[in-house]
């Protein structure tokens, strides 16, 4: 599914392989297909597969990636929604 959403490169696929699912966000430069809404007009976006039960199970019953707040303190305000693109 990350390969619909930004260009992947070997290194980033070798990183993914390793340590996904798990503590670790991956920075790729975006397709046009993910909303600028999405990434505060940035170029770039990261993907992340938690290793937590919770978020695990999510990604089983669902078809389409998804996006939620992360502990950010920049102030910026983050969609906290599900989206299909």
């Amino acid at each position: 599914m990350a390969q619909d959403l930004v260009y992947l490169n070997d290194w980033g696929r070798g990183l993914a392989a390793k340590f996904l699912p798990g503590p670790l966000t991956l920075i790729f430069r975006k397709k046009k297909i993910v909303p600028d809404v999405l990434v505060g007009g940035g170029e770039s976006l990261g993907i992340r597969i938690p290793n937590s039960p919770i978020t695990q199970r999510i990604s089983k019953l669902v078809s389409f990636p998804y996006t939620a707040t992360s502990a950010n303190p920049s102030g910026v305000v983050v969609p906290a929604f599900a989206i299909s693109f």
